[in-house]
């Protein structure tokens, strides 16, 4: 099974602040990495998986792929989602039993970008909510007096 692996905090998000996408090519019928550099190509499709254009890229000895999204013609490329795979010169399809996916956002301005929250990132946030709910009952505190009517 071929797949690709998205490297960096930022994995599909191409904007002003982040015009690469950085990959690991990931063969697991290949136990050895490359003697030296191969080309290859990534191509990239449309919503209905229609081809829309293909870019020479080279990939190195240890299957890392770095897609500028400065160059032509992947800069003609308006906001949405895309849909892509990575040949190299032996033919072989990356990911090779579906596509992967790129997004880009709105051109020229600037987005926040978040960064990845974990279920346990959200439990701790409920939890800390929780104690001090829980606290403020136990002791019987009263609010703020209301205007008088």
């Amino acid at each position: 099974m071929r797949t690709v692996n998205f490297l960096g905090e930022q994995r599909n998000l191409i904007s002003n602040s982040n015009n690469h996408l950085l990959l690991q090519l990931i063969d697991e019928d290949v136990k050895d990495s490359r003697p030296q550099p191969v080309s290859g190509s990534v191509n990239v499709f449309d919503y209905n998986k229609q081809a829309l254009l293909s870019l020479p890229i080279t990939i190195d000895k240890t299957n890392l792929v770095d897609i500028n999204f400065n160059s032509n013609p992947l800069n003609t490329l308006g906001e949405g989602v895309y849909f892509f795979d990575v040949t190299d010169n032996g033919g072989s399809h990356f990911p090779n039993d579906t596509f992967s996916t790129f997004s880009i956002l709105e051109k020229g301005a600037k987005k926040s970008l978040f960064s990845l929250v974990t279920l346990k990132d959200i439990l701790s946030v409920v939890d800390s909510k929780f104690k001090n709910y829980s606290a403020t009952i136990a002791k019987g505190d009263k609010g703020d007096r209301g205007e008088q009517g």
